[in-house]
């Protein structure tokens, strides 16, 4: 018995420290995902990369329209130039990695044949450095204005009659359901701030191909077309869409910086929800609820209730592993009423 008892206690030790290493490791992981290592070389500049620019950098940033990706020809003229026009010519430019900007502009219709249900579109944005060690160079990124998916209407709902019958008639008359072109309506660009001075051969793995490295060791920041805050139940259908009436489209534009760590996070969450929507078939609306808890929750309580639940279930099992050592520890049920013995079982 003895020795029994000694590996119990042992195991529960063990379990103890585990879970706290497990803890540790965890809280490192996420500090270094926020805060990622950085040179430490001294004075040596070649064992180090560093930034090209920095964060009051102008730019001019120049949205274009185009159906396909890679981009063939020549690009027509931007929907949305940024930065083009000033009062003063030494203020040209517009500096994205500090300020914001959000508007909204018209996609005609018969231009780009959106009623005709095939067409996809994605939206195009350049941004050319003015000025610095930089200028001249250019940061791209696009992003889809469009997606395929079902309406609400072709769903139906359990618990709404008329729209579970309108969903039936719909599949009765046209077969199967299909989905249609949907309108995203807007579009977020970000520039990612970043100024951390890499070692060498250190740029994180997730980074580094978003990154344009130059002959001296430095590097330029990331253009970003973010793709979490996009609903599909907030997309426009576009298969009843009638050109002589509806002759354009609001695309609402917003620009603005965005840190590292929370670009990270967000592309890290965009490849999870691309994967699991792949993988296991999730439908639109399941995906949108994902979306919504890591893009329009509150990040501090997400972390709390994370955290609750991890120690909820940590304390869970110590009270199992003490429940087991007392019934271990009994060499007969003397004193123990059924009651007692009842409501172990219950719990």
């Amino acid at each position: 018995m003895p020795v029994v008892k000694e590996i119990s206690n042992a195991a529960g030790y063990g379990a103890v420290v585990l879970a706290i290493w497990y803890a540790y490791s965890m809280a490192s992981n996420f500090y270094h995902f926020y805060h990622p290592e950085t040179c430490k070389f001294g004075d040596d500049p070649s064992l180090c990369v560093l930034p090209l620019v920095e964060s009051d950098q102008r730019y001019i940033l120049d949205v274009h329209l185009t159906k396909e990706l890679p981009i063939k020809g020549k690009l027509g003229k931007p929907i949305l130039s940024l930065g083009s026009d000033s009062d003063d010519g030494n203020r040209k430019g517009f500096m994205l990695g500090t300020d914001s900007f959000a508007t909204e502009v018209q996609v005609p219709v018969k231009k780009f044949r959106l009623h005709k249900n095939r067409t996809t579109l994605f939206a195009v944005a350049i941004a050319s450095i003015i000025g610095g060690p930089a200028g001249g160079e250019r940061l791209w990124t696009a992003a889809p204005l469009t997606h395929y998916g079902y309406t609400e209407s072709e769903k139906g709902n359990l618990f709404d009659p008329d729209r579970a019958s309108s969903g039936a008639d719909h599949k009765k008359e046209n077969g199967a359901a299909r989905p249609v072109l949907h309108w995203n309506r807007n579009i977020t660009i970000h520039l990612v701030n970043d100024a951390t001075v890499y070692p060498k051969h250190g740029i994180p793995g997730d980074v580094r191909p978003f990154y344009t490295l130059t002959d001296d060791g430095r590097y330029l920041p990331a253009l970003y077309a973010e793709q979490l805050s996009i609903l599909h139940k907030n997309s426009l259908p576009l298969d009843k869409l009638n050109p002589k009436v509806n002759k354009s489209l609001n695309l609402n534009i917003t620009v603005s910086p965005i840190s590292l760590g929370k670009w990270r996070a967000f592309a890290q969450l965009e490849r999870t929800v691309e994967g699991t929507k792949k993988q296991w078939g999730f439908g639109d609306q399941e995906i949108d609820q994902i979306k919504q808890l890591f893009c329009f929750t509150n990040h501090i309580l997400l972390g709390a209730t994370i955290m609750v639940s991890f120690l909820h279930t940590l304390f869970s099992f110590l009270a199992m592993k003490n429940d087991i050592m007392y019934w271990r520890k009994r060499e007969s049920t003397l004193g123990v009423s059924a009651s007692q013995v009842l409501l172990f079982l219950h719990g």
